[in-house]
């Protein structure tokens, strides 16, 4: 799952190795969380509960994501067997 507390967590810990994310106000934080919660709704990946959706790629992305070491197939909510 996905809530706002782990976008702010998120936020904070870039704030420590990012002055620009530091320096941004409360309001642009708030803006900046609502439209990634938005944006994630709209594509699929994040149900209105907050649950992550699984991705489910073809073979073919599969192959292609996993001829790197390691693997870019990790940056996707996905299981691969």
């Amino acid at each position: 799952s996905l809530d706002h507390d782990d976008f702010d967590r998120i936020i904070l810990g870039k704030a420590l190795w990012h002055a620009e994310v530091a320096d941004l106000k409360a309001s642009t934080v708030r803006k900046l969380r609502s439209n990634v919660f938005r944006m994630l709704l709209e594509a699929g990946l994040l149900t209105k509960q907050g649950g992550i959706e699984p991705v489910l790629l073809s073979s073919r992305v599969i192959e292609c994501l996993s001829q790197r070491t390691p693997s870019d197939i990790h940056f996707f909510p996905t299981r691969v067997t």
